[in-house]
């Protein structure tokens, strides 16, 4: 098959059928076709869309250039596009376990402006994140739940192209990225998937129209899979949780289950909850809530949680979890009123600068770093009260601290804040 003729009989925005589009997937994963061609097809694809057909033959594609393991019932999975302060499945999997429910959840490291989960869980002294596929398997039979970065067996082929859409500038296709998130769910095995789709300045997508037709793309895959999709579209108009870091971000995680939780996280992780629940045992909605409930209020999911850890490798959870920066640096409010937030992707740069997250591969990340906010969208402060605190390993420029605060505003009006967007049902 001629690869030229395969790019410039897309560049037209004419469809692709499948022996065509298998073969790019195929060779480009074995390295028989080269970069700068593979790309040249990815931006053709961006430029021109592709049909729903194209989509669902490409996503199978992905699938099958690796392992996939056989579908289970019993196991869930959750994926969030990632945005500001998303700590959400280092309090979630423990909850979802202490429900009954069953979770293996591939997760990766930072990504541009947003944080990973995987270097989250890094900061905690011994959490090994590289797990082999039977120790998964042996993890999530005996306790529930496992964790792991992505691995090579799974979907060779999506982390291939990814790495080349990531330097040319075709991220941001929605057919590209519903068939890159979708591709790993299903080779994971889960029957119920629920996917965090996050909206606002702090996301990778803008607005609630964008949302939809991307959650309408990741159902048709899923559907072609025979799993139940249910996409949550979520604000990232403002930081999740009042901690955006790594480790600040880990203890943020544990004290929710503690019993101290901030209300955005909250009302995000009980929605998750019971929606896996009530899907995945087909129970009502009421009856869902009444075993989150209990699952967080008993104490179950905290020790969950620490049995987690320590299947990991953390030898200590009370005293390797606890955040201890060395340097802390306060930002007081200069006037009184009412706080929103500007561009929140601003923190997530502002992250960078802090090296809490990555300019390049390969550098070395701070897990003392990072942002705690006093304060969130609609909380009223008043004159000299504490509106945010910057952490870090070394000495904390008063420059950086003052670039931060013209993010937040402070205004005469109070602005009303909802975590729950939309949704788009089972």
């Amino acid at each position: 098959m001629n690869f030229v003729q395969i790019i410039d009989k897309k560049s037209k925005g004419l469809e692709l059928n499948k022996e065509e589009i298998n073969f790019f997937v195929s060779n480009y994963t074995e390295g028989n076709i080269p970069d700068y061609q593979a790309s040249a097809l990815l931006m053709a694809i961006k430029l021109k869309g592709i049909t729903d057909h194209e989509l669902v033959l490409y996503t199978r594609a992905l699938i099958e250039s690796g392992e996939i393991f056989p579908l289970n019932n019993e196991l869930v999975d959750k994926h969030s596009t990632g945005g500001i302060g998303d700590k959400t499945s280092i309090t979630l999997l423990p909850i979802l376990a202490a429900m009954g429910l069953k979770i293996f959840k591939m997760s990766g490291r930072g990504l541009g402006f947003t944080g990973g989960t995987i270097d989250k869980l890094e900061s905690v002294k011994g959490f090994n994140v590289n797990l082999t596929i039977d120790e998964v398997n042996d993890m999530v039979n005996d306790i529930g739940l496992s964790i792991t970065g992505q691995t090579p067996k799974l979907v060779p082929a999506d982390g291939k192209i990814y790495a080349l859409r990531d330097i040319t500038a075709t991220v941001d296709s929605p057919a590209l990225i519903a068939a890159s998130i979708i591709s790993k769910k299903i080779a994971s095995g889960a029957k119920n998937i629920l996917i965090d789709l996050k909206v606002g300045t702090g996301a990778f997508v803008n607005n609630v129209e964008d949302a939809k037709e991307l959650a309408r793309l990741m159902k048709l895959i899923a559907a072609d899979w025979d799993r139940n999709l249910f996409v949550l579209i979520s604000s990232m108009s403002q930081p999740l949780g009042n901690n955006v870091g790594n480790k600040n971000e880990v203890h943020e995680a544990i004290e929710a289950l503690k019993g101290t939780w901030p209300e955005d996280f909250y009302a995000l992780i009980k929605k998750i909850s019971v929606e896996l629940y009530s899907k995945s045992k087909n129970v009502s909605i009421e009856e869902a809530e009444k075993v989150f409930k209990d699952a967080v209020e008993s104490g179950d999911a905290l020790n969950k949680q620490k049995e987690w850890f320590a299947k990991h490798g953390v030898k200590n959870f009370d005293e390797d979890t606890q955040f201890t920066p060395a340097h802390k640096e306060l930002f007081k409010s200069e006037k009184s009123g009412y706080v929103s937030f500007k561009d929140v992707k601003s923190f997530g740069n502002y992250l960078i600068e802090l090296k809490a997250g990555r300019k390049v591969k390969g550098d070395k990340l701070d897990f003392d770093a990072g942002i705690r906010f006093f304060a969130k969208t609609g909380d009223k402060i008043e004159v000299g009260e504490t509106l945010f605190e910057v952490t870090s390993s070394k000495p904390i420029s008063e420059n950086l601290v003052h670039n931060i605060s013209k993010e937040i505003t402070i205004n005469d009006t109070k602005q009303e804040f909802n975590i729950i967007v939309d949704e788009v049902t089972w």
